[in-house]
């Protein structure tokens, strides 16, 4: 029987155009596929293996679903060209995830011809498209891909990743906004406008106008690290968003080095987050905004207490340089009032060189007796009065968690006052991890730990019955 399902992964310099002839030939002979996949990415392709995948999808009339992994590879308008031909025929598809990120090349003359073909997906359910460092797309596709998106009326999930497109401007995203709010069953939003430094709140404010409508809306996740125009002012309109979309079970807001923004803007995200009370996981990512001190910290924490769904907090505040240990106070208050909930944790504080053992310690008290918690991580890098005493309050947790973590991952690079004596404590605890999976461990430029140390950790590794994955940097 004819394969139904074709995932195809090719490893770094191991693709190129003539194989993946081969395999789109392979490929066309199944004409009952209704799942493709092919994973291209580090490869040599070019416009002329694109070819040879456009030329034999087409002859699959029961494709549901496709996804395409061509990043880093030498594509040029003409390839998407190819491509877009062979989406033209795929009337039954209903999901599409093309990855298209650091292809440099493209530009808006192959993004058009890729938009022709998309357009024709009448019954497309879900669309993923990344151009993560596509420097040559302008607003000009933007505009194209707006049109498109409102012929797509039974869209359930978008996700466009235009992170260091550094042309697109508020012009741009107004073209998005305005085509979805055509999309009244849409579920699933995911816009990502990292890096492309000309959006202001003028962009912001636009966007949210029409997002606060979509009242289908049940997830939520937008992505401006590094605009850096964009203030408090914007983020006051993303917040009457959440004061309308009361259905939300996910919230990701990633703000990181919007310098502009202050306690004032985090203010108004806490209190429109206390009336979703039907959220699940929140992530909040404020890396790099400096003007933000324990104050929001505070906030933030008295809403996540009133959230009593909530399952996976994940919080990024690095470089909020007035951050220090009552700001970690405050959050240990939430974890301990959300003892039997709570099944993931991250919490991010790099280069907030005022927090010290003793904040550390509220946090980790605060997760004893976590019966649920699956998955911890702990990112604290270049907190330099981070020592010891915090591998011992975090081996001590360790007690608790051995029956629920499966997944642990603590980033101590640069802390420096680290040593073997820690590092012996901190190893017996992690012994009791008896479900652990995955680690990650980072220890690099912790001068007083050398590898000979890192010896204990090893046999305390080997002592996990279920470890699958250990990633230790030193």
């Amino acid at each position: 029987m004819a394969a139904s399902v074709w995932t195809f992964f090719g490893e770094k310099d191991v693709m190129n155009d003539k194989v993946l002839k081969s395999l789109a030939e392979a490929i066309e002979s199944s004409k009952k596929t209704q799942r493709l996949e092919i994973n291209c990415k580090d490869n040599e392709i070019t416009n002329k293996g694109l070819k040879f995948i456009g030329e034999n999808i087409k002859k699959l009339s029961l494709l549901h679903a496709l996804i395409l992994n061509f990043c880093r590879c030498e594509i040029m308008d003409a390839g998407l060209k190819n491509i877009s031909g062979g989406l033209k025929r795929l009337g039954s598809l209903r999901d599409i995830n093309l990855n298209l990120s650091h292809c440099d090349k493209i530009a808006n003359k192959g993004l058009k011809s890729l938009s022709e073909g998309l357009k024709r997906l009448n019954l497309l359910r879900t669309i993923n498209l990344n151009f993560t460092s596509c420097p040559q797309i302008t607003d000009k596709y933007l505009k194209n891909m707006g049109k498109v998106l409102k012929r797509l009326t039974f869209l359930h999930s978008v996700n466009l990743c235009f992170f260091w497109c550094e042309k697109i401007t508020n012009e741009g995203l107004k073209d998005i906004s305005e085509s979805i709010k055509e999309l009244t069953s849409l579920n699933s939003i995911d816009l990502n406008f990292g890096c492309c430094s000309k959006i202001t709140d003028d962009g912001l404010i636009t966007l949210s106008e029409i997002l606060k409508n979509l009242t289908t809306l049940n997830s939520i996740n937008l992505g401006f690290l590094w605009c850096e125009q964009i203030t408090n002012q914007g983020l006051q309109s993303i917040s009457e968003v959440l004061n309308n979309l009361r259905s939300l079970h996910t919230t990701k807001l990633t703000f990181g080095n919007c310098t502009k923004i202050t306690n004032e803007g985090l203010r108004n995200i806490s209190e429109a987050l206390k009336g979703l009370s039907n959220l699940q996981n929140v992530s909040l990512h404020f890396s790099g905004c400096k003007e933000i001190t324990n104050e929001s910290l505070k906030n933030i924490s008295q809403s996540l207490k009133e959230l009593t769904s909530l399952q996976a907090i994940d919080l990024n505040f690095g470089s909020c340089v007035k951050i220090n240990n009552e700001g970690l106070k405050n959050l240990s208050e939430v974890f301990e009032e959300k003892l039997t909930s709570l099944k993931a944790i991250s919490l991010g504080f790099n280069c907030c060189d005022r927090i010290t053992d003793e904040g550390f310690k509220h946090i980790s008290q605060s997760l004893k007796g976590m019966t649920s918690l699956t998955a911890l991580s702990f990112s604290f890098v270049w907190c330099k009065k981070i020592t010891n005493e915090s591998l011992k309050n975090i081996s001590e947790v360790f007690k608790g968690l051995g029956s629920s973590l499966s997944l642990l991952s603590l980033n101590f690079l640069g802390c420096k006052e680290m040593t073997f004596e820690g590092l012996k404590v901190f190893s017996e605890g992690l012994r009791g991890l008896i479900s652990l999976k995955t680690i990650e461990l980072d220890l690099e430029y912790c001068s007083k730990i050398n590898d000979e140390h890192l010896e204990s950790v090893r046999q305390a590794f080997r002592s996990l019955p279920h470890l699958q994955k250990i990633t230790l940097r030193k």
